[in-house]
């Protein structure tokens, strides 16, 4: 270990070491001062001449206690006369690059240069000298952005503009903001606002850091606590009349907005009633969520359910980021990368996809493109489809230029993960009691929905071999207690609505004679081919070797059986037996069985892509129907049925029941997960919508996972 550190020191004074020898060519600025950082995480400001003296001692055996000093710490920053405070790494670096390609290096020269990286600094340092006696002295210097950050402070008038100044310069006040950041916008306010009370108090204002750093804490401390009594007060409610008194007590602090839903009181009842069922809350923004969704189920009469999971977001952030198949996303342009964590982040909070505010819907048909700007002159970043739902992140109007009759208001949205903006002649807004599209991530898969055999023949309408199988999937939906309307859109998307090679057949050889299946009432198609096993082969007019030839095939080519006849008399010895009559090159001719092997191909069907592995989708998507026995459309689409049944809708261990959980699988993150793209559940929402909007009667069910709070 010893051995080890030496290296390590040895290796950063050999860098150090670089810097001085470099320094000493000014040019336009030149590096009068190095700053470092103690074990006490305080920095210490060095200067260069001193130091670079101090070293010069410390070589030749004399004493060096300033150089002593500075080598104990960790180098952060260089100052130089002209540009302040540049940060020591990003300069290593530049002078590693310019060695390993062969070029001069100056310091001085690149501290004057553009490329230079500012330092992050404190708002204090402390300088280091040497007193007579040869003892380190440390004094405090207040660096200029302290008095400027100070009257900046002083000048903040709002709770607004104080957050953004305590926000930017956490660090250099020394303020931790993670209890400020999971207060409410309410809290938040309280809080600051109690800071510039406190400022008022001071006739001249704050006057140093430490100051403006404990007013803040101290804010936030009461805050938080006011926020956590509030919270408290529901959760120890042990009635519904309780709750009801709780909820209206504790509404401005806990931002529950009640008079926004214009409850009556019967609803104001049974929404305490149901709130009661749901506690405790770990926050106040599941809190508030939570009593959107209820009031959201009462006004609209569907069922929404939460399921409790004993671990907070944050693991299963990093169960994500850890899977074996890293999450994937289109987002940024250039095919399928690596998402990035706050990308994942903001797909696995079911919370962003619950709007509490102002929604619109499509009213384009059958769809509206999404732009990046308010015009039809920006560029196109998607599309959304007439009736589907999303929350209302703003309004604009049109730019100017934009095509006639898209001129007004526009509306912002965001589409999978990307906010663009759609023209408001094509939408219309709608209260936030409605179910938005993205919703449909967390729709119960499991159960009907309610929907006819003709619902399900409307949808599939024109969708190829799909077309009047409504009765089909019904049945299989119900045999499995799974969502038809769900099953249906899965058989769509995976077989390009009804046209794929899976869906229309593929003959596969019944090597394991599996055809005619032991299952009477299953239909299918089945053909006799002829293998040639030894060519090339002489194709006759008639079965024996004293016919003329037609022609000849080759070894492993395969035909189809036509016909088959004993040879006639004559033929050459070893020719005698079974003939077998192909088609070759337009002709109808006679094969020799000695030579040749007769396989039979029965067609078989998957609907829903399984087994289908991306090496080769038509092989082995027809290798695992034929293993399923699925010799025909229907018994395919009741196979299908059962897989998606039994493999996740309705698994005894992770019961993935909705489209979310198929994705992330709750039960056992980072597990059995249905897709790797972070957006594949909101990405089906959509579609699953569009289907519903084409049933006259349905019934909705939602599950929305709840988390610990972090």
């Amino acid at each position: 270990m010893k051995k080890d550190l030496t290296a390590k020191f040895f290796l950063q004074l050999l860098a150090v070491l670089v810097f001085f020898i470099f320094a000493a060519t000014p040019v336009s600025a030149a590096i009068v001062g190095h700053v470092a950082e103690g074990s006490d995480k305080k920095y210490y400001e060095y200067n260069y001449d001193q130091l670079l003296e101090s070293y010069v001692r410390h070589i030749l055996g004399g004493s060096a206690p300033l150089y002593n000093d500075y080598r104990k710490k960790t180098v952060r920053a260089l100052l130089d006369d002209k540009k302040g405070y540049l940060d020591y790494e990003a300069a290593l670096e530049a002078y590693v690059r310019a060695i390993l390609n062969g070029k001069i290096f100056d310091l001085d020269q690149y501290a004057a240069g553009s490329q230079a990286k500012k330092a992050q600094m404190p708002l204090e340092v402390y300088l280091v000298s040497v007193d007579k006696q040869g003892k380190i002295v440390y004094t405090k210097k207040i660096l200029d952005d302290v008095a400027s950050l100070l009257r900046e402070i002083n000048g903040a008038t709002t709770p607004g503009a104080l957050k953004n100044l305590i926000t930017a310069y956490a660090s250099q006040l020394g303020v931790n903001l993670a209890d400020f950041n999971r207060l409410n916008d309410y809290s938040q306010n309280a809080a600051l606002k109690k800071v510039l009370e406190e400022k008022a108090k001071l006739s001249q204002g704050f006057s140093t850091l430490e100051q403006v750093k404990n007013a803040f804490n101290s804010a936030v401390a009461a805050a938080k606590s006011a926020l956590d009594s509030a919270l408290n007060g529901v959760n120890s409610a042990g009635s519904a009349s309780a709750m009801k008194q709780a909820l209206t007590t504790h509404s401005t602090v806990l931002e529950l907005d009640l008079s926004s839903y214009n409850l009556k009181a019967s609803e104001l009842d049974n929404l305490a009633s149901r709130l009661l069922q749901l506690k405790p809350f770990s926050s106040a923004l599941e809190l508030k969520y939570l009593l959107h969704t209820a009031v959201l189920s009462l006004r609209t009469g569907y069922s929404i359910s939460h399921t409790r999971y004993n671990y907070t977001l944050e693991y299963m952030l990093d169960k994500q980021m850890n899977c074996d198949a890293p999450p994937q996303t289109d987002l940024y342009g250039g095919g399928w990368k690596n998402a990035r964590r706050e990308d994942v982040a903001y797909y696995l909070n079911p919370y962003n996809f619950i709007p509490l505010f102002d929604s619109i819907v499509i009213t384009a048909d059958p769809n509206l493109r999404v732009r990046e700007r308010p015009t039809t002159k920006s560029n196109i970043i998607g599309t959304v489809n007439k009736n589907e739902v999303y929350t209302l992140l703003g309004e604009a109007e049109a730019e100017a230029g934009t095509d006639p009759g898209t001129e007004g208001t526009w509306y912002k949205i965001k589409v999978a993960g990307k906010e663009g903006w759609v023209c408001g002649r094509y939408a219309q807004k709608t209260s936030s009691l409605s179910i938005s599209t993205s919703m449909f991530q967390f729709l119960l898969l499991s159960g009907s929905a309610g929907s006819t055999a003709g619902d399900l023949n409307t949808i599939l309408q024109g969708k190829g071999i799909l077309s009047g199988r409504g009765a089909v999937f019904l049945e299989a939906a119900r045999n499995n207690n799974i969502n038809e309307i769900f099953l249906v859109s899965l058989a769509l998307h995976e077989t390009g609505n009804g046209t794929s090679e899976l869906a229309t057949g593929i003959e596969f050889e019944d090597v394991d004679k599996l055809y005619p299946d032991i299952d009477p009432d299953i239909d299918g198609e089945w053909t006799r081919k002829v293998q040639i096993m030894d060519g090339p082969l002489n194709v006759r007019e008639r079965p024996t070797t004293k016919s003329s030839s037609l022609g000849s095939a080759q070894t492993n080519e395969t035909y189809l059986l036509l016909e088959e006849a004993e040879a006639e008399a004559g033929t050459d010895p070893g020719t005698e037996g079974t003939w077998y009559k192909i088609k070759v090159g337009g002709k109808e001719g006679w094969v020799c069985g000695k030579y040749v092997a007769v396989k039979v191909f029965v067609k078989v069907y998957n609907m829903f892509g399984i087994g289908a592995y991306d090496s080769n989708p038509e092989y082995y998507g027809a290798q695992r129907a034929y293993q399923e026995r699925w010799f025909s459309p229907d018994a395919a689409i009741r196979g299908g049925a059962k897989f998606a049944s039994q493999s996740y809708v309705n698994h005894p261990s992770y019961a993935q029941d909705t489209l979310y959980k198929m994705r992330w699988n709750p039960k056992q993150p980072a597990t059995h997960q249905y897709a790797t793209d972070i957006g594949w559940a909101v990405k089906q929402a959509p579609y699953i919508r569009g289907l519903y909007n084409q049933v006259a009667n349905y019934t909705l069910a939602f599950d929305i996972p709840r988390f610990k709070d972090n």
